[in-house]
């Protein structure tokens, strides 16, 4: 068995602590934006610039994935 193959089994086998919300995208990309945004030191303006985006639109995005994974994780949505 291959390590990729052994990862996937034991992920299926935990379902991450049976979270119901894994496999929905949407609330997962938001998480990852949202946790990157919280723990790491980020040049966004260097974001927004390799994504041909202003700052300010940016910054509407981090918002709209912290809405979101807020949201969820308080059972707004």
């Amino acid at each position: 068995m291959q390590l990729g193959e052994t990862m996937s089994s034991v992920r299926n086998q935990i379902r991450f602590n049976g979270n119901k919300n894994w496999d929905n995208n949407e609330l997962q990309f938001a998480r990852l934006l949202h946790e990157i945004d919280a723990t790491q030191s980020v040049d966004w303006f260097q974001v927004a610039e390799q994504m041909d985006l202003l700052p300010l639109d940016l910054v509407e995005l981090l918002q709209r994935a912290n809405e979101v994974f807020t949201g969820v994780k308080l059972g707004d949505k």
